[in-house]
């Protein structure tokens, strides 16, 4: 979901194409490497690198979705 939210915010700030998905991507990773830190300080969490490889890949699908989508309308309408 943030992956989908982040791609469509950079879209809509004006960031285009590999832009726009690094962008996206670069948020959405920061965000996976704060939320691990986060758990550091929660008894019985862990930080973990595989969950952030989880998050970039889930973040990664939803930026697709919304890539292709948008290309999917550019296409279909002209």
């Amino acid at each position: 979901m943030l992956g989908l939210l982040a791609q469509n915010a950079a879209a809509q700030s004006g960031a285009r194409g590999k832009k726009a998905i690094a962008i996206s991507l670069a948020i959405c990773v920061a965000y996976a490497v704060t939320d691990e830190i986060h758990q550091l300080y929660v008894p019985g969490r862990a930080f973990q690198v595989s969950d952030i490889a989880m998050d970039a890949v889930g973040s990664m699908i939803g930026i697709g979705l919304v890539y292709c989508i948008r290309n999917r309308k550019k296409t279909a309408y002209g």
